[in-house]
């Protein structure tokens, strides 16, 4: 059971070189099938930098997230499908701790987040999010899934429609358990998007620490 690393590029070059480097230093080889950059259209910098990491570079004419991660999906070999969004570090040996997940019959899940120079609320927010995390919030900044059930569920791009990101969450949540490892990845604030406003996260945090207290 191999992974298949999914990374859409969305002119983050500088960021995609550190990431590369990282997954080289913190999975082993055996577990690892490809890794897929997605990029919006062809630069030397990142064909280069592609191939001097050995990572696989497909073309999306599309600027959606969501599409960039459908041809990934669509091109990668391995039997596991790890999508990491832009300004995102997964724990070390994230590898070892995905397949262990789906070994134990999870076959979706994401890692918990720890954000970097977010501001005061939304670190806030997450931080009360671990007492009662949910996969549809985790998985804001990376997530897995086997490739079987992400075909099974239609994907992001399903009857001619793209379907939203808690769209497809809420779907794989009813096909399937889903685990939120307890690890951390790594984030910065202004890349993750947790869809709330300020009103009601306040609501939710202050429900949090009157039932903590």
């Amino acid at each position: 059971m191999k992974v298949s690393i999914i990374i859409p590029a969305q002119n983050e070059e500088d960021y995609i070189a550190r990431l590369l480097k990282y997954i080289r230093l913190n999975t082993k080889e055996l577990n690892v099938e490809d890794i897929i950059i997605v990029d919006t259209f062809q630069r030397d910098n990142m064909i280069k930098l592609a191939e001097k990491e050995h990572a696989k570079l497909f073309l999306c004419k599309q600027t959606e997230l969501r599409m960039l991660f459908e041809v990934g999906a669509f091109e990668a070999k391995g039997e596991i499908l790890y999508f990491i969004k832009p300004g995102c570090f997964p724990p070390p040996s994230f590898d070892e701790k995905i397949i262990h997940s789906v070994e134990r019959r999870f076959l979706s899940g994401a890692f918990r987040v720890r954000l970097i120079g977010a501001n005061f609320f939304l670190k806030l927010f997450c931080h009360c999010f671990h007492s009662g995390i949910s996969f549809s919030r985790t998985s804001q900044t990376s997530f897995f899934i086997t490739k079987r059930l992400f075909n099974c569920v239609g994907g992001y791009k399903y009857a001619g429609k793209l379907r939203s990101e808690n769209e497809m969450f809420e779907i794989v949540g009813n096909q399937t358990k889903t685990e939120v490892i307890n690890d951390y990845a790594m984030a910065t604030g202004k890349n993750v998007d947790f869809s709330f406003n300020p009103f009601s996260t306040m609501k939710f945090i202050f429900r949090k620490l009157i039932v903590q207290f």
